[in-house]
């Protein structure tokens, strides 16, 4: 598995755990209930924030890890009470994390009547 692919397992995952909109949905939602639309959606805005700050996330990954790195790319955008900026992180590095999330909006999932999760930005 690629890096990104990896960043974008991780990056799903904590969408799934922590972007639930609805509070009666199981405590775990499975990644293959994604629609299409929804994982197109989701690689292209980890990819987008990988490649716009590939150096200074080189270095996030290098401190704390792949996953805690993409988790973070969730929190953070999402406005959650930990991300990049919560002292995991050299603080300069974390800062500049967190300005980078500012480009990208919240997000959460809901269950369409199809079955199919679907992310909800805003």
């Amino acid at each position: 598995m690629t890096l990104i692919a990896e960043f974008i397992r991780h990056y799903t995952s904590a969408l799934l755990y922590f972007g639930r909109d609805e509070e009666d949905e199981p405590a775990e939602l499975n990644a293959d209930d994604l629609s299409e639309d929804s994982m197109i959606e989701i690689e292209r805005d980890c990819r987008l924030f990988i490649g716009q700050n590939a150096a200074i996330l080189e270095q996030a990954v290098e401190v704390y890890g792949l996953d805690a790195a993409a988790h973070d790319f969730y929190l953070t955008r999402c406005g959650h009470g930990a991300g990049y900026w919560d002292g995991d992180l050299p603080k300069a590095l974390g800062e500049q994390l967190t300005q980078a999330c500012k480009a990208f909006h919240g997000t959460s999932v809901y269950r369409g009547d199809d079955g199919l999760l679907y992310v909800f930005q805003g």
